[in-house]
């Protein structure tokens, strides 16, 4: 993995760390939701909709000289959360880094494991348009 994505995924394996249990990182990843970007409308289409997650997340995500923006939205707190934290580790990567990275950040954290499966399923959905994205 490249150490810039590592690093990143090590801070914010900290912030929850410090964050005690796990209702304080779930409120944590709750604050975090509110500070998602606004996604323009115009990125929200159907072919950004990311199918079979409980509620709609569109992701939009585009090269430019050499490194990786995305943009997310959801209506889901948790979604958008989650957005959030994979937002600050791949935007401003090059499609390289993203490709060769393993985002373990979402277990190390805790948030997998606390989550439903059905949940679980619609973020796998999420982190694989995102690496699709960079290809």
């Amino acid at each position: 993995m490249k150490p810039a994505i590592e690093a990143a995924q090590q801070l914010i394996v900290a912030e929850f760390a410090a964050k005690g249990d796990w209702w304080n990182r779930y409120s944590y990843l709750i604050e975090l939701a509110k500070t998602l970007p606004p996604m323009p409308a115009e990125y929200k289409t159907q072919d950004n909709l990311i199918e079979g997650c409980q509620n709609d997340v569109w992701i939009y995500g585009v090269c430019r000289n050499g490194t990786m923006h995305y943009w997310g939205y959801s209506q889901s707190v948790i979604a958008s959360g989650i957005l959030v934290l994979l937002l600050r580790i791949l935007n401003g990567r090059t499609p390289d880094e993203i490709k060769e990275s393993r985002l373990t950040v979402l277990d190390r954290t805790g948030i997998t494991s606390n989550l439903s499966p059905y949940l679980n399923q619609g973020i796998k959905r999420i982190l694989s348009r995102l690496i699709e994205l960079s290809f």
